[in-house]
């Protein structure tokens, strides 16, 4: 039964008077309890009849839920939140500035105003009589990645578990320096629409809703994230209005480097996720008490994870003082394809030790001519001195879908479609069937050897399985555009992965003579079976996803194999590597 929650929502002013709303769900004890909020950007409302049905299904304790309601207008709890009330926990959401009923305007995502906001919030929970003092944090997405802005401003935090969050705003728009408008777009226009919150309740102490209304014409001055970014080419790109240089204001990797924050972090990872690279980061400038999972989820996922359990757990050590049975290694991770019982690893450091980082040469076809029958071999030897160059005239509909990473991170779809077809389009390398099962955890590293008939071009790369009966299957993917290839020392532990700054003095076209492309790919976790083969195919657009911009008279990629040019592909393998 629910009747020992109370529910109730009103309106918390800021500093500068801006009120926000705040939806409070705590047990009817009259007991002082630890407190964990989220600063929800999405003002999510009532949980569809379907996820109910999910998580009645996934779990025997939420049958009941699945015809109930713990409510406070139209403001729901997701059921694992309903048990952690259960056991004793405050829990709140706080709609942002400029969103839900919240009064306000954004200017962008992650402004300067949320993570002062954050402090106050956490500041007013504390001093709550229901509450203990102690008080954490929790979301997923873009409400984990402000909790690294609230914990840098708001000392006071004992615990943060942010899902699926980003860590360098640059690499998410504008990876490899090519510009995931598509994504922009999608994501932009769905915040809109929420903002506009014409399905928005009042709170309680505005029962006429005359603050929402204030709240809504408000809105009305929140910018366009999307255009805000478009014209931001480079890591250090001024906003023309107020002169700020956005990606380094708004990005976790930079903001207040010189005093990261302590506070005990638990992050929730998948490796389908777009920012899957962005929790290792995260996990690794995290100088406190921390913990790491990864799964085989995409980002609107995580079957099998006990949300419940692990909050629970991570919130009794930090913020109820209750000590664990015991140590819990420090990172687990799912390998994709590997047998019942050994998919779920775990290791203390990252890659695993026994990571062998180990290169495979992209060797000319053997009839010499890749481009046109897509026959260039992906072998552990290195290419002879008799081998040239393979050239590719850039095919601006190659793509990998509508369902992809990107458009799962603004809400849509995943689901790859076989790349068959599309690697018909591009200049792939394949190795020869594997013997023996493959194993590659870590980051794969694309080192490539291009010129170009134009100055600038787009270097993707996609490691791909392919199966027995000629699918192939997406692993994961790499871009650089070519101008931003200068390499730097990163300003914060990177992996070791190299670090392109993309600063607008570091761009620079391409030169008459080749020139080597370094970058790494999503980070993977991946058994690859017996009689598959790898491939790497190289395209130069990506057309449903990211923004290239080929010449009128069209670009020719040609990538080098004669000496002095070794292309490769260094793969993360881990065990024998026999498999060829």
């Amino acid at each position: 039964m629910t009747e020992d929650i109370v529910a109730s929502s009103s309106y918390l002013p800021m500093r500068d008077g801006t009120r926000l709303a705040v939806y409070v769900f705590r047990l009817a004890t009259g007991r002082s309890s630890p407190v964990v909020w989220m600063h929800n950007r999405y003002h999510a409302g009532h949980p569809s009849t379907d996820q109910l049905r999910q998580w009645a299904a996934a779990h025997q304790w939420l049958r009941e839920l699945a015809s109930a309601e713990i409510a406070v207008g139209e403001i729901s709890l997701d059921p694992w939140l309903v048990g952690l009330v259960r056991r004793g926990y405050g829990v709140v959401l706080v709609d942002a500035r400029g969103t839900g009923a919240s009064c306000g305007s954004r200017r962008g995502p992650f402004a300067p105003e949320e993570a002062r906001d954050a402090a106050e919030v956490t500041a007013w929970l504390a001093s709550r009589p229901w509450s203990s003092g102690a008080v954490g944090m929790f979301g997923r997405s873009y409400m984990g990645t402000s909790q690294y802005f609230a914990a840098t401003e708001a000392r006071a935090l004992g615990a943060i578990f942010p899902e699926m969050p980003l860590f360098d705003l640059y690499d998410l728009v504008r990876p490899g320096g090519v510009f995931r408008h598509v994504f922009g777009r999608q994501w932009t226009d769905d915040v809109t629409l929420r903002d506009r919150g014409a399905s928005v309740s009042p709170v309680q102490t505005d029962p006429e809703g005359a603050l929402l209304e204030v709240a809504r014409a408000e809105h009305a001055a929140n910018l366009d994230s999307h255009d805000l970014f478009a014209p931001l080419r480079c890591r250090d790109s001024l906003d023309p209005v107020t002169g700020a240089r956005l990606f380094l204001e708004r990005s976790p990797s930079f903001w207040a480097a010189d005093r990261r924050p302590a506070t005990p972090v638990f992050l929730l990872a998948g490796w389908n996720d777009a920012f899957v690279r962005d929790a290792l980061l995260w996990y690794h400038n995290s100088p406190g008490p921390r913990r790491l999972v990864i799964g085989p989820w995409a980002h609107t996922g995580s079957a099998g994870f006990d949300l419940l359990e692990q909050h629970a757990a991570w919130y009794d050590r930090w913020l109820a003082g209750v000590e664990p049975s015991g140590e819990e290694p420090p990172i687990y991770y799912y390998t994709v394809g590997a047998d019942p019982g050994e998919r779920w690893r775990c290791t203390e450091v990252w890659p695993p030790e026994e990571m062998v980082a180990t290169p495979f040469h992209l060797r000319i076809g053997r009839s010499g001519s890749c481009r046109s029958i897509n026959d260039g071999r992906l072998t552990l030897q290195a290419a002879d001195s008799g081998e040239g160059a393979d050239d590719y005239d850039v095919d601006p509909t190659t793509t990998t879908g509508t369902a992809t990473r990107w458009a799962n991170t603004a809400g849509g779809p995943f689901a790859y479609p076989d790349l068959a077809s599309n690697d018909e389009r591009a200049l792939t390398y394949t190795t020869a069937p594997l013997t023996a099962a493959l194993e590659l955890t870590g980051h794969p590293i694309v080192r490539l050897w291009v010129s170009s008939t134009a100055p600038d071009v787009d270097v993707f790369a996609y490691l791909e399985e392919v199966a027995e009966d000629g699918r192939s299957l997406y692993v994961t993917e790499g871009v650089l555009r070519a101008s931003h290839r200068a390499l730097h020392t990163p300003p914060h532990e990177h992996l070791g992965l190299p670090y392109h700054r993309s600063y607008e003095e570091d761009l620079s076209p391409l030169p008459d003579h080749p020139v080597e492309l370094v970058f790494d790919m999503h980070p993977i976790s991946r058994r690859i079976a017996p009689g598959s083969r790898l491939r790497l195919a190289v395209t130069g657009a990506d057309r449903d996803n990211a923004l290239t911009v080929v010449p009128p008279g069209g670009a020719r990629l040609r990538i080098h194999h004669e000496p002095g040019c070794p292309s490769r592909l260094i793969l993360p393998v881990v065990g024998p590597s026999a498999a060829f």
